[in-house]
């Protein structure tokens, strides 16, 4: 091989070595793209554990729960006088409970005395967290019935009408389904059983609060475990059939912005 065509053969392996290199760097953001979106639900669920082993499962903070605890007061009143379905629990006084993302337990000190509580999370680290940080928990005064590892959206751990006391705080947001969700509660509630629900949702239509809200959504979900901040939570809770539903809204000015319209109360099945 002459020295002329030698290096004509190098110049062209450059030039696809080059070529190569920059189909890899102009392919490698939309790969990436590609990969976040079709394992997105992966990857949310890692970095929420991941979350939740550095934050020690409050992913719901104690600052958040202290600017709440006032409406939790109200939210709970009532629950002192229900009754269970299940005959020996009515004797006792006691209530069996299903909290969807207990997270960090802030809800329970409010619950009857001696109430059981099955624990709804999509990730089973979160009863690790329990079991190490127990002794942290304001809930002596009820019992771990048992977790399930599931989704809001999916109960089917639990049976039709078996359950006496719904609760939902701040779990709306981030479902992917929100009639689906509304109408699992309903079906694993008992006859006269209660949801109760502390949420955020979209300002009225048409407001500056509102056009807020859609603008920075997309961000705000894609920065926020996938909350969604424009949802009619409200709405969707009546729509859903419910023999009554006992609701209140508030702007409490301690809360953000973007979720500071507050619907509190409850839906009798």
């Amino acid at each position: 091989m002459s020295p002329t065509t030698a290096t004509q053969t190098t110049l062209v392996r450059l030039r696809q070595l080059q070529w190569r290199s920059l189909l890899f760097w102009s392919a490698a953001p939309l790969v990436s793209f590609l990969v976040m979106v079709i394992f997105r639900k992966q990857i949310y669920l890692d970095v929420r554990q991941l979350m939740t082993l550095l934050h020690g499962g409050d992913l719901k903070s104690k600052q958040n729960t202290a600017k709440l605890a006032r409406f939790k007061k109200v939210l709970f009143e009532s629950i002192k006088d229900l009754k269970s379905h299940d005959a020996q629990l009515r004797k006792e006084g006691k209530l069996l409970i299903a909290e969807l993302n207990p997270s960090n337990g802030s809800n329970f000190e409010y619950y009857p005395r001696g109430s059981k509580v099955i624990a709804v999370e999509a990730e089973p680290v979160f009863e690790k967290v329990f079991a190490a940080r127990q002794h942290e928990f304001p809930f002596a005064n009820i019992k771990i019935e048992r977790f399930l590892h599931a989704r809001p959206e999916a109960l089917e751990g639990i049976e039709d009408g078996s359950i006496d006391v719904v609760v939902g705080t701040l779990v709306c947001c981030s479902v992917d389904d929100l009639a689906v969700t509304m109408r699992e509660i309903k079906r694993v509630l008992a006859t006269g059983g209660r949801y109760y629900f502390l949420e955020h949702e979209q300002y009225q239509d048409p407001s500056w609060g509102y056009s807020i809200q859609k603008a920075v959504n997309p961000i705000w979900r894609a920065c926020n475990d996938g909350c969604n901040v424009s949802r009619r939570v409200g709405e969707v809770i009546e729509y859903v059939g419910f023999r009554c539903v006992a609701m209140k809204k508030y702007h409490p000015a301690e809360i953000p912005y973007l979720m500071r319209p507050l619907i509190v109360g409850y839906a009798t099945k």
